[in-house]
């Protein structure tokens, strides 16, 4: 899976980059931070991507010729294309959960009451539907209750939004609440960032289909 976070952060540059001219380690490294940091806690890894496993990593793709340096940058083989395909398509799913979800946390900016956690993401997945019906987003995995539970916990993790007990008027019974807290301008940056990992985003780089 370290792979995959890594080779998706590669492609997130786009095919002028990330296949043609080049990404510094530096920039890939940052971007392989960023996606780990959100969805590095979807899958049980032995170990996390620090510098170490990150220049391993990314060694072993240069001597299998999947990557090759050039001027200090690394970019994708014809030999690793296919290798890097496999790999994003591991790990775009779960990029296109995070980015609805991140993007339905608008809803939460002008609600008159509180509305707890397990009404909002049943109600984040029934949007995830809507969009899948309707081909806005491509993979249906990107429903999973889990992958967008996940999501939420992470963007708390980010001090986006407020996660709190309370109690239900209705049945009397400890609930969690979930508030919007993170301005429209940070959400809108996260959002950004978050849809430049998926497949979309790559795909509007070439000039055929992926």
């Amino acid at each position: 899976f370290n792979e995959a976070i890594i080779g998706c952060a590669l492609t997130a540059y786009g095919y002028e980059l990330a296949w043609k001219e080049g990404v510094s380690l530096n920039r890939l490294w940052d971007s392989t931070v960023f996606l780990q940091k959100l969805i590095g806690s979807e899958f049980l890894v032995q170990k996390k991507i620090d510098q170490k496993e990150f220049d391993s990593i990314v060694d072993g793709f240069i001597k299998q010729n999947y990557l090759k340096m050039d001027n200090a940058k690394v970019k994708i083989t014809s030999v690793g294309e296919q290798l890097f395909t496999y790999l994003c398509f591991l790990v775009w799913p779960l990029v296109e959960g995070y980015w609805l979800t991140s993007m339905y946390l608008y809803t939460l900016k002008n609600r008159e009451t509180s509305v707890s956690c397990e009404d909002f993401e049943t109600e984040v997945q029934n949007f995830a539907e809507s969009l899948y019906e309707d081909r806005s987003i491509e993979f249906y995995e990107a429903c999973a209750i889990d992958t967008i539970r996940n999501a939420i916990n992470v963007f708390k993790d980010m001090n986006l939004i407020n996660i709190k007990n309370v109690v239900d008027e209705k049945t009397k019974q400890n609930t969690e609440s979930i508030t919007l807290v993170a301005k429209e301008d940070k959400l809108s940056e996260l959002t950004s960032t978050i849809q430049t990992y998926m497949k979309t985003s790559l795909a509007s780089s070439l000039d055929i289909p992926l």
